[in-house]
C-alpha cells in the first residue's frame, strides 16, 4: 500500500509539473521530452482534462524567438538558440 502512495504523489508531481510547462507556452513535444511521457497524446490529454490548450510546436517557437529578440540577441544567436 505504501509503495502505491509514492506512486500517486510521483504522478501527481508530474502532472503539475506538466501543467506548469503546458501554462507557461510549452509545446508537447517539449514537455513529453522534458517529463518522459510515452507520447504527446497524453499531454494534450491531461492539459485538455484540467482546462487548458496545448499550444502547437510552431507557435511555441515563435514565442521563443520573439522573446530572444526582446533580449537583444542577434539573428544568429537566436538561430543558435533554437535550434538546439
Amino acid at each position: 500500500m505504501e509503495k502505491q502512495n509514492v506512486k500517486r504523489s510521483n504522478n501527481k508531481a508530474r502532472t503539475q509539473q506538466m501543467l506548469e510547462m503546458v501554462k507557461s507556452g510549452y509545446d508537447a513535444k517539449t514537455i513529453v521530452e522534458t517529463l518522459g511521457y510515452t507520447n504527446v497524446s497524453a499531454v494534450y490529454n491531461t492539459a485538455k482534462k484540467h482546462g487548458l490548450k496545448v499550444v502547437p510546436q510552431c507557435q511555441s517557437r515563435q514565442k521563443q524567438i520573439i522573446k530572444l529578440r526582446k533580449e537583444g540577441l542577434s539573428c544568429r544567436k537566436i538561430a543558435e538558440a533554437v535550434d538546439d
